[in-house]
């Protein structure tokens, strides 16, 4: 019952493979046998069945298109191009210590390796903090959204998607640390220690 905002309306849930005729055919048949749906003389009360309603915001997002990943994509290029830069000044900034541990007889291997290891550490804890708190802030922005529109505010987790990006940042933390451990690996014991 709409009140005084409209024509009182009946919600019916059919079940699935329904025949829309005989089903618009009960719906009229209610509403002209209900007081609820009293009619005219002029007018005789009718109903019709119409298809699920979704408010517009939900379905003008499908407007959006490639938009979000797009940018999570963008968002990705810059997150690698950063820890790349990162890793590049931590080199730098380390090189020292590296030489001094392929003095002791660490291999090129070895220094990719700990180049790598610190590309990983960072994107992990990236991750184990990122993957958390976009779950919260996304499942409590979803209610408070689908709140304003009146809708149910189901919210799900895509679970091999998260499998797919933490794979991906892990995969693009070392691709982006490979030009550091180059850097690393060409360091010359001989001539940073002298110039140090």
């Amino acid at each position: 019952d709409s009140g005084t905002f409209g024509p009182p309306v009946l919600f019916v849930l059919f079940t699935p493979g329904a025949d829309r005729d005989a089903a618009e055919a009960l719906v009229n048949e209610v509403a002209l046998t209900t007081a609820e749906f009293p009619g005219s003389a002029d007018s005789p009360s009718s109903g019709h069945v119409i298809d699920p309603q979704r408010p517009a915001e939900i379905v003008n997002s499908s407007e959006v298109g490639s938009v979000p990943a797009s940018l999570a994509m963008v968002l990705g290029l810059a997150t690698a191009i950063s820890l790349a830069v990162a890793l590049a000044a931590s080199v730098n900034r380390r090189r020292r210590e590296f030489v001094l541990l392929q003095s002791l007889g660490f291999t090129r291997r070895q220094v990719t390796s700990s180049v790598m290891w610190q590309a990983t550490a960072t994107i992990v804890v990236g991750l184990v903090v990122g993957i958390p708190l976009g779950i919260v802030a996304g499942r409590e922005l979803w209610i408070a959204f689908a709140e304003q529109l009146d809708v149910v505010p189901n919210t799900s987790v895509p679970t091999v998607l998260l499998v797919v990006v933490t794979t991906a940042g892990l995969l693009i933390a070392n691709l982006a640390a490979a030009v550091p451990a180059r850097m690393a690996r060409r360091l010359q014991p001989a001539t940073v220690l002298r110039s140090e």
